[in-house]
């Protein structure tokens, strides 16, 4: 874990936080717009999956997606 840190840092994050546990979670990291391109490309080099999202002033939203199920 730190060392996905440190790299987020060295390739334009200002700061991160972890999130979830277990088998599952995320980073949620902070950076400057203009940095956020080099970010994202520098994980997706490593193999990591990019995840985006917003903040709103509507609060909190939940969807649920289809899914194919084979019978």
């Amino acid at each position: 874990m730190d060392e996905i840190y440190e790299y987020a840092l060295s390739n334009g994050a200002l700061g991160g936080k972890l999130l979830g546990a277990g088998g599952g979670g995320y980073f949620l990291f902070y950076v400057q717009t203009f940095n956020k391109l080099k970010l994202m490309h520098s994980l997706k080099e490593k193999g990591f999956e990019i995840e985006t999202f917003t903040f709103d002033n509507i609060g909190l939203r939940s969807w649920v997606t289809k899914e194919k199920y084979e019978n």
